[in-house]
């Protein structure tokens, strides 16, 4: 009779094969370790924690209120790049 049972020894290999992939994808995206993932957790909420709601949502209304008007103005800068394309080829007297 083994010492270890083999169901045991297999579930411990997953176990560090998974461990590994998640160390492997915490490295991709920059962090060293759980711990500095989580670090990085707690400095977040703390951060987060110091703006009342409100504050968060006004100041996300204003940003997307001035997206909103980006796209009014790229919209405004695309039609006049087609009246500028159309008139273009028309005969205009000499302008001065």
């Amino acid at each position: 009779m083994p010492l270890i049972d083999p169901e045991i020894l297999r579930e411990i290999d997953e176990a560090t094969r998974g461990l590994g992939e998640i160390r492997r994808r915490l490295a991709g995206a920059g962090f060293r370790d759980v711990d500095d993932l989580l670090a990085q957790v707690a400095r977040l909420n703390a951060g987060l924690g110091s703006f009342a709601g409100a504050e968060v949502d006004a100041l996300l209304e204003r940003v997307r209120t001035t997206v909103a008007g980006l796209h009014q103005a790229r919209a405004a800068f695309e039609e006049l790049a087609r009246i500028k394309r159309v008139t273009a080829d028309l005969p205009l007297g000499r302008v001065v």
